[in-house]
């Protein structure tokens, strides 16, 4: 999964770089986390306002700074069915929900 929080800065940026790295260490999933300054190259997401969060190329939000819930809200929407490894075990969660213990490969 990759991450892109786009803002040039200012604090609202930084705490949606905080926010979404919170929320996947809160889930223990993996992720490319990128935070984008440069204006030109936020403006070719078709972002004119941040802070800005695009999960896998989609747009998430725009304009506002998105909570912890928020992020964990999409990235389960897009994982669905997503696995965590504590203690050397593979947990599987269904939309937050602990269903199994089951052998699970990651999925790129």
């Amino acid at each position: 999964m990759e991450i892109k929080v786009l803002g040039p800065g200012c604090p609202k940026c930084e705490m949606a770089e905080k926010n979404v790295r919170e929320a996947v260490k809160e889930l223990g999933v993996e992720a490319d986390i990128e935070k984008i300054g440069d204006v030109m190259k936020i403006a070719k997401f078709g972002v004119f306002a941040t802070p800005a969060v695009v999960i896998d190329g989609d747009v998430k939000c725009v304009g506002k700074l998105p909570s912890v819930e928020e992020v964990k809200a999409w990235i389960e929407d897009i994982w669905g069915w997503f696995c965590v490894r504590p203690s050397g075990r593979w947990w599987m969660f269904h939309n937050g929900a602990c269903s199994i213990l089951v052998p699970y490969f990651h999925r790129s």
